[in-house]
């Protein structure tokens, strides 16, 4: 391995995580893929974290000590600003990386030079175990769903370093919170976004409440998610109501609701949202239309008593022109979300604490 010019960097932001970090290092230290650097930024830890760290002598290991707790963007960032490799591996010092992880997704990046940012899927450790997250695969369905959510799993991206500084991007420090989301959101305007259909990753996931009334929905606790949607909706030319942006955040988060204003309002706002791409072309519209379209199939789930209802709703749509989706489109949809739990059901879990 050349020590001066790895193929990959590593790098995990460290803040008092001294209960997981050793599984976490270790998890890394035992990849099969050997030719990276890895960068560990501790930022202000008070407890063992720098101890632990210190106690490895693996030479692949570089640690910097922030001078004071200036939280994960800024962690994240200066890790990319000092690594060496044509990728950014990203680390979260509490999660497990399977040993063929680094040597997948370098792989997949070679072969794929138009992904500038790539996930997989991840299987859940923690207090909610067991769950797979099957996140989208495909490059312009990922691209479509950012407008809403997140879509890959963070801890379990690689990114291109060429096109990090080709355009640009960098994690935005104002925001405190789904700092990746937005990168994916830039992101995904430049270059390819996608995930590869595999578990490399064991997410450490917590419990979280469901189920929030508007006043919660519309609280402190999601304000970077309503600045995020504003980025994505000056894009699209869109300036949206109070009450519209409460209804996308709803269907971001997957906090649907059963009254018959919430689904009208739903699906005005879907078909505002497809009117405006047509014209600003940020997303490729059919895709988009497709994706919109599994949006509305869940409120009219969601909304139903029963799967011959949903359906009768989903190809009544008041706004949407669901008729102009195609036939293969709509078995898909319908006949996926009928046989088994839908993507977005597996996907709740990706609503942020």
């Amino acid at each position: 391995m050349s020590s001066q010019n790895p193929r990959a960097s590593a790098i995990m932001p460290v803040y008092n995580r001294e209960e997981y970090l050793k599984e976490t290092i270790d998890s890394v230290l035992n990849q099969t893929f050997s030719d990276f650097e890895f960068i560990i930024i501790d930022d202000g830890s008070s407890d063992r974290s720098v101890e632990i760290i210190k106690s490895y002598k693996d030479p692949r290991i570089k640690l910097f000590l922030n001078d004071k707790n200036s939280g994960t963007s800024y962690s994240r960032n200066r890790g990319i600003d000092l690594a060496c490799g044509d990728y950014m591996i990203t680390i979260d010092s509490d999660d497990i990386n399977l040993p063929e992880r680094f040597a997948k997704q370098i792989a997949y990046m070679d072969s794929h030079p138009e992904v500038g940012i790539c996930g997989s899927w991840v299987k859940t450790i923690g207090e909610v175990a067991g769950e797979l997250w099957r996140c989208a695969v495909q490059p312009d369905i990922v691209h479509c769903r950012t407008l809403f959510e997140a879509v890959l799993c963070h801890p379990s991206t690689i990114i291109r370093r060429k096109y990090l500084n080709e355009y640009s991007l960098r994690y935005s420090v104002e925001l405190k919170r789904a700092q990746d989301w937005d990168l994916y959101c830039r992101g995904a305007r430049h270059f390819q976004v996608a995930n590869i259909p595999e578990v490399l990753v064991y997410y450490r996931w917590r419990k979280y409440g469901k189920n929030l009334s508007d006043e919660e929905l519309m609280s402190q606790k999601y304000y970077y998610f309503y600045e995020i949607d504003k980025r994505n909706f000056q894009a699209l030319n869109l300036q949206p109501t109070e009450q519209e942006m409460l209804v996308h955040r709803r269907l971001g988060n997957l906090e649907l609701k059963k009254d018959r204003d919430f689904v009208l309002e739903a699906n005005k706002w879907l078909d505002k949202l497809l009117s405006a791409n047509k014209i600003a072309k940020v997303y490729p519209q059919p895709t988009f239309l497709r994706v919109l379209a599994g949006y509305w199939w869940e409120v009219c789930s969601y909304a139903s008593d029963s799967p011959l209802q949903a359906v009768s709703q989903f190809f009544n749509s008041p706004y949407l022109n669901i008729k102009s989706l195609s036939a293969t489109s709509k078995a898909k949809l319908l006949g996926k979300s009928l046989v088994k739990k839908s993507y977005f059901s597996l996907k709740n879990a990706l609503k942020r604490s």
